[in-house]
């Protein structure tokens, strides 16, 4: 990513690439996807919808967040004229809103803590070296999203 982010944000960045390639086109991990979630109850869907459709919202939320951010970043950068209160307004509403999506740019929410520790615990249990302070990233969005809405 041409050294716009770290090798840890690029680690998380691809988490949400894989998973949502999975739906745009085929790839080993979207086959994955797609198996893992077939082994339901015939008639039943894989997927509950309102959480499918929360992730969809939150992810346009944050994606439109990072862009309107970056964009008057540049304004105010290159031309320093861009009063920038109401779109940093924005910028903020649109933060708060999509602060359940963990991305590669914000912080964990309470729930990704506790996750981590559960893991980290079993990981150490295995006999794996995992930093006391570091917070373990999730591998699917959307489990990740269905277990923080059933919490």
């Amino acid at each position: 990513l041409n050294k716009l982010v770290s090798r840890t944000q690029a680690d998380r960045i691809m988490v949400h690439y894989n998973f949502l390639s999975a739906f745009a086109h085929p790839s080993k991990n979207g086959v994955k996807l797609w198996q893992s979630r077939q082994r339901v109850i015939v008639g039943i869907n894989a997927y509950d919808e309102k959480i499918i459709k929360d992730l969809i919202i939150l992810y346009v939320a944050k994606l439109m967040q990072l862009y309107i951010r970056t964009i008057v970043y540049r304004y105010r950068i290159d031309w320093k004229i861009l009063s920038s209160e109401k779109y940093d307004k924005i910028i903020e509403e649109l933060n708060t809103f999509s602060k359940d999506l963990w991305f590669f740019d914000n912080e964990p929410i309470s729930y990704d803590v506790w996750w981590s520790d559960v893991r980290k615990q079993a990981a150490q249990h295995r006999g794996r070296k995992i930093s006391s302070t570091e917070i373990l990233y999730y591998d699917d969005p959307y489990e990740r999203l269905r277990k923080v809405r059933a919490k």
